[in-house]
């Protein structure tokens, strides 16, 4: 009990106004500000640095994308010149039909086109006209080896 009376004296000795209760509900107040501030200052850091991030990867992505375009846009092109260049050297054979240039031009376009097989008769007849060409005679050769790969 002597304890207790002790502690009694001691609380008495510090009393608690209604000034003091303001105090502290002051500085509650003033801790939920600042905790308030502190949340919206990190929620605002967090909302720009991901914004950031976002329009980063994304820019990132949209490049990839347009890469792509790009890319697949010039295979098309290519595609398409090999095609004319293909139907230009036909429609000079259908005139000329010995035109050397234009046998050898239409086997390495179709060649080029992935048509192994479509060049190996204008390089036979490039060859018939050019027996001396040892260049056509080793891509007619590469060809036909090409094709027996391709087959097995």
């Amino acid at each position: 009990m002597i304890r207790n009376h002790r502690f009694t004296e001691m609380l008495s000795n510090f009393p608690i106004t209604d000034d003091s209760k303001k105090k502290r509900k002051k500085l509650t107040r003033m801790e939920i500000f600042q905790k308030a501030f502190s949340c919206l200052g990190a929620i605002a850091f967090l909302s720009m640095t991901g914004s950031g991030l976002i329009k980063m990867y994304s820019d990132a992505f949209q490049s990839n994308q347009e890469i792509s375009q790009r890319a697949s846009s010039t295979i098309n092109d290519q595609i398409s010149q090999l095609a004319a260049q293909e139907n230009g050297y036909e429609l000079v054979l259908e005139r000329e039909p010995n035109n050397s240039v234009a046998l050898e031009g239409l086997a390495y376009t179709r060649i080029e086109m992935g048509d192994v097989e479509g060049a190996i008769e204008p390089l036979e007849k490039a060859i018939a006209l050019n027996p001396d060409r040892q260049d056509l005679i080793d891509l007619l050769n590469n060809s036909k080896i090409s094709l027996q790969t391709s087959e097995n």
